[in-house]
């Protein structure tokens, strides 16, 4: 793959600088391609942990979360409610909780957020941040109060079980 933070295909907002895959952020760390690390926070989704069998869908390595001034890494399925068998779940209320924590720390920061393919998880957690920052008292102000160009983008499919998920705990 070969593109700089000019030629990638993404979102820039107030508070995100960027919602992307795993390996575009991997290749933009190992080339040096992203400034101002020590002003963005990471937030890295990934598989439930217990399922990693496959390279391709292990967390973002240490050494490139290690670059930005703070990450969390955090698991979830891509789904929006349990599997047939149970073994798969959706994003939990603790989780969620986690990610608004992270989120109202370093508020004063912009975002790389990334997930395996950079399209889902992530942009649904992008919409979060907004939720979480933006001025917004519930879920309807949230969606008729936001010019949403996550949601709009041709790149993204938000997962909003997130968003919705912040909204029934508010």
């Amino acid at each position: 793959m070969n593109f700089t933070p000019e030629t990638l295909v993404t979102v820039r907002t107030d508070y995100i600088e960027a919602i992307i895959s795993k390996e575009e952020v991997e290749i933009l760390i190992d080339k040096n391609q992203i400034n101002n690390l020590n002003n963005l926070a990471l937030i890295s989704i990934n598989d439930p942990q217990t399922q990693f069998t496959n390279e391709d869908r292990l967390p973002l390595a240490e050494k490139h979360c290690n670059e930005f001034s703070d990450f969390i890494q955090v698991g979830f399925w891509d789904i929006t409610s349990p599997s047939e068998d149970g073994t798969q779940l959706p994003i939990d209320e603790n989780t969620i909780s986690k990610l608004v924590n992270f989120i109202k720390t370093n508020h004063d920061k912009k975002f790389i957020i990334h997930c395996n393919a950079g399209i889902s998880r992530s942009a649904g957690v992008g919409l979060l941040v907004h939720a979480v920052l933006g001025d917004f008292n519930n879920l309807y102000e949230f969606k008729t109060g936001f010019n949403n160009v996550i949601d709009g983008h041709y790149r993204y499919a938000p997962n909003l079980t997130i968003v919705d998920g912040y909204f029934n705990n508010v």
